[in-house]
C-alpha cells in the first residue's frame, strides 16, 4: 500500500478496507507496521479493534536500484586486509551501539534507550541480520589461520568501523534498516561494500 507513494485517498481507503478484512487483528499484536503515514492511518482506521501505541513513529527512507546508484568511488587508503566485513555476533552489539546511536539520533523519533538498542542489535546479530566492518591488519588475519581459526572469528572488543542492519529479505529484495560508517573510516568505499 503506497510504495513508493500512496494512491489517491478514495482508492487507498478502499484498498485498506479490503486488506483489513483479510487480516486478523490478533495476528498483528506486537508487530510493527511500516509504510507511508497516510497508508498506515487508512489501514488502522479499518481495524477499529487494533490500537497502535502512540506516537506513530516516522523514519527516513530512500530507495535505490543499480540505475540510480552513482559509479563506485575508487578505494582510498584501504590497504589489503585492513578491513574485514563479517556477520555480526551478539557480543559485537556494545561496539556497534555508539554508531547506531549516532545514526538514530538524526531520525524524527530519535535513538531508543541504550538498553533497548543494545538488545535490538544483539537480536539482529542472532538472526544474522547484522554485519560489521572490523578494523584489522593483514597480520591479524594471517596469524589466526594457522591456528585453525576462521578469519571471521576476530577478537571481541576489536574496533568496529561500520555496520549494516538488514530487515526482512526475499530472493529479490533486501530491506536495509540501518547502515553507517564511522567518520574516521568514510570515503573508502566501506558502505558500498557493506550493502553491495
Amino acid at each position: 500500500l503506497g510504495f513508493p507513494s500512496p494512491p489517491a485517498p478514495p482508492l487507498l481507503s478502499s484498498a485498506c478496507a479490503l486488506l483489513a478484512k483479510t487480516i486478523s487483528p490478533s495476528a498483528l499484536f506486537g508487530q510493527q507496521l511500516a509504510g507511508p503515514r497516510d497508508a498506515l492511518a487508512a489501514f488502522l482506521a479499518h481495524l477499529p479493534t487494533l490500537r497502535a501505541s502512540p506516537p506513530l513513529q516516522a523514519s527516513l527512507a530512500c530507495t535505490a536500484d543499480l540505475r540510480t546508484l552513482p559509479s563506485p568511488l575508487p578505494a582510498r587508503d584501504t590497504p589489503a586486509g585492513r578491513y574485514l566485513i563479517r556477520a555480526g555476533r551478539p557480543e559485537d552489539a556494545p561496539a556497534v551501539l555508539p554508531l547506531a546511536q549516532e545514526l538514530l539520533a538524526i531520525t524524527p523519533a530519535g535513538a531508543p534507550p541504550p538498553e533497548k538498542l543494545l538488545a535490538d542489535l544483539g537480536l539482529a546479530a542472532a538472526r544474522r541480520l547484522l554485519f560489521v566492518v572490523e578494523v584489522c591488519d593483514a597480520q591479524d588475519r594471517t596469524d589466526s589461520s594457522p591456528k585453525g581459526k576462521d578469519p571471521e572469528e576476530a577478537a571481541v572488543g576489536s574496533e568496529i568501523a561500520g555496520y549494516v542492519v538488514l530487515g526482512s529479505s526475499t530472493p529479490r529484495v533486501v530491506w536495509i534498516r540501518q547502515v553507517l560508517v564511522h567518520a574516521a573510516h568514510r570515503r573508502r568505499g566501506l558502505a558500498e561494500r557493506l550493502v553491495g
